[in-house]
C-alpha cells in the first residue's frame, strides 16, 4: 500500500524554466523525505513541461493547465488535489534549504494549535547570489506578527507551511484577484491575515529559504500601473488588519493612509504626525495586548519601523532623522550597532562622503 505523504510541496509554475530546475532540486534535496511536490503547471509555454518530465523522481505529481489561469487558480487547484495534510509552499525560481522541511515539520507536530508557520529568508539575484541579507526578516512571535501585519506582509510566501484542511474548510483558500476591489496581486497577505486574526501563527528564526528577484519576479514587475493596484489591494488589507485590532472607529481613514505609509517613509513634516499616531498606536497595543509589552519581537517591529522612517529623511532633513532615529533607539538600544542600521549613524556623523565610500566599497 502506497505511503500517504504528510507533506505537499505546492509549486506552482508559469514559464519558469529559467529557474525552476535549481528550484525542484532544491526540494528533492530535502533532509525530511514523507513529502510529494506537486507542481502545476499554468499553461507555460517555454521549456517548464520539459525540464519537470526529465526528472524522474516517484515524489514528483505533475498537473498541467492548458492555458494561462493565474497565480489564485492554480495554488487553489493545488490545494485540492494536495494528498499531504501539511502543505509547503515553493515558488519556482525560489529555493529551500535542505534541512527546511524537516524543521517546519517538527514545529507543527509539536505544536498543533498552530495554523500557519513561516521562516526567515535572504534575497538572490539571478545566478542565486545574496543580495539583501536580512531584507526578508519576519517576526517570530504572535504579538510581533500582529503588529508587522497593521504595516506589511509578515510573512514570506516561498517560506510558508499551513494546515490544509483549515485552509481549505475554515477559509476557503486564497481569494480571486477580483475579491479586492482594486484586484491586487496580494493574495497571500490577505489570506495571512485572514488566519491571524483568530488563529496561531508563528515564524521560524531560521533562514530556510533563499527569495530570487529577477526582471520576471512578482517583485520586481510592480512598476506603474501594476505597482498602483498593488498599493491600492495593500492598502484594503492593512486598513482591515488595522481596525481588526485597533477597532472600526479608532483611526481616520487619513490616519490609517498614514499608517499604510509607515513601512516606506513619510514626506514633508508628516514624520511630527507619524511619530504621534505611532506612539498612540504603541500605547494601545500595549492596552489590548499585555503580553507585547515584553515582546522582544514587538519591540524589534517598532525600531525598525523608525529606523526605515529615519533613513528616508537622509539627505533630505537630518533633524527629522535625528529625532526618528533616536526615538528608534529607545525600543531597540542595539539597533544602531547592526548592520544596515548603524549606515544610517554613520551617514548622520559624515553625510554623503561616506555614502560615495560606501558605494565604491560595494563595487
Amino acid at each position: 500500500m502506497e505511503k500517504k505523504p504528510l507533506v505537499t510541496v505546492l509549486l506552482p509554475a508559469y514559464n519558469a524554466g529559467k529557474y525552476i530546475k535549481t528550484s525542484i532540486k532544491s526540494i528533492l534535496s530535502q533532509t525530511y523525505e514523507n513529502f510529494e511536490l506537486l507542481i502545476m503547471n499554468d499553461g507555460s509555454d517555454d521549456e517548464t513541461e520539459r525540464i519537470v518530465g526529465a526528472f524522474h523522481d516517484s515524489r514528483i505529481r505533475y498537473v498541467r493547465n492548458e492555458t494561462n489561469q493565474g497565480l489564485v487558480w492554480a495554488l487553489n487547484r493545488g490545494l485540492a488535489l494536495a494528498k499531504g495534510d501539511l502543505v509547503a509552499r515553493q515558488d519556482a525560481d525560489d529555493i529551500s534549504y535542505p534541512e527546511r522541511l524537516a524543521k517546519q515539520v517538527s514545529y507543527m507536530v509539536e505544536n498543533e494549535e498552530t495554523v500557519l508557520l513561516g521562516a526567515q529568508g535572504v534575497v538572490v539575484d539571478e545566478d542565486g547570489q545574496n543580495v539583501n541579507v536580512g531584507f526578508y526578516d519576519k517576526p517570530e512571535t504572535q504579538a510581533g506578527i500582529r503588529w508587522r501585519l497593521c504595516f506589511d506582509n509578515a510573512f514570506i510566501h516561498t517560506s510558508v507551511m499551513f494546515r490544509k484542511k483549515v485552509i481549505l474548510d475554515e477559509f476557503k483558500g486564497y481569494r480571486e484577484f477580483t475579491s479586492l476591489k482594486s484586484r491586487s496581486p496580494a493574495q497571500d497577505f490577505e489570506l495571512w491575515s485572514r488566519i491571524a486574526k483568530d488563529r496561531k501563527v508563528a515564524n521560524l528564526p531560521d533562514v530556510l529559504v533563499k527569495c530570487r528577484e529577477h526582471a520576471q519576479s512578482v517583485s520586481s514587475s510592480l512598476s506603474g500601473e501594476k505597482g498602483r493596484i498593488a498599493e491600492e489591494g495593500n492598502f484594503e488589507i492593512i486598513e482591515s488588519n488595522v481596525k481588526n485590532v485597533f477597532g472600526f472607529d479608532t483611526y481616520s481613514d487619513d490616519q490609517i493612509k498614514l499608517i499604510s505609509q509607515l513601512r516606506y517613509s513619510i514626506a514633508g513634516d508628516d514624520y511630527v504626525k507619524a511619530l504621534t499616531l505611532l506612539d498612540n498606536m504603541v500605547s494601545k497595543y500595549i492596552a489590548r495586548f499585555p503580553e507585547a509589552k515584553g515582546d522582544a519581537e514587538f519591540a524589534e517591529g517598532v525600531a525598525m519601523q523608525l529606523a526605515n522612517m529615519a533613513y528616508s529623511y537622509l539627505g533630505k532633513n537630518n533633524l527629522a532623522a535625528i529625532r526618528v532615529y533616536t526615538r528608534s533607539a529607545r525600543y531597540r538600544p542595539g539597533l544602531m550597532f547592526r548592520w544596515p542600521w548603524a549606515k544610517i549613524v554613520i551617514l548622520l556623523f559624515f553625510g554623503e562622503g561616506f555614502r560615495k565610500i560606501y558605494r565604491r566599497w560595494k563595487k
